[in-house]
């Protein structure tokens, strides 16, 4: 049996990087759902232990079925998670 994969260790003092940074700085905000830009996407991602369902209902929680249906590409993404029971 080949030896197991090992989970790299983070240092939980480390500062967070310049993507991180970035992303903090500028998506922080969550706006309507027809302003919602990738980078909000994937802050909610982030956010969420980048965990997709738990993302998912996030955004579900956070925006009405109207604006969620304003999100461009928000088919793509969420038509799985409208058929799951969360």
């Amino acid at each position: 049996m080949p030896p197991s994969k090992k989970k790299r260790k983070l240092n939980p003092d480390a500062e967070p990087g310049i993507a991180r940074t970035y992303l903090n700085e500028t998506f922080c905000v969550i706006p309507a759902g027809n302003e919602l830009q990738n980078g909000h996407a994937l802050y909610i991602f982030l956010l969420h232990d980048s965990s997709v369902s738990n993302a998912e209902r996030a955004v579900k929680e956070t925006f009405s079925e109207e604006e969620r249906s304003a999100i461009p590409g928000e088919n793509h993404f969420f038509s799985a998670a409208d058929n799951k029971e969360i």
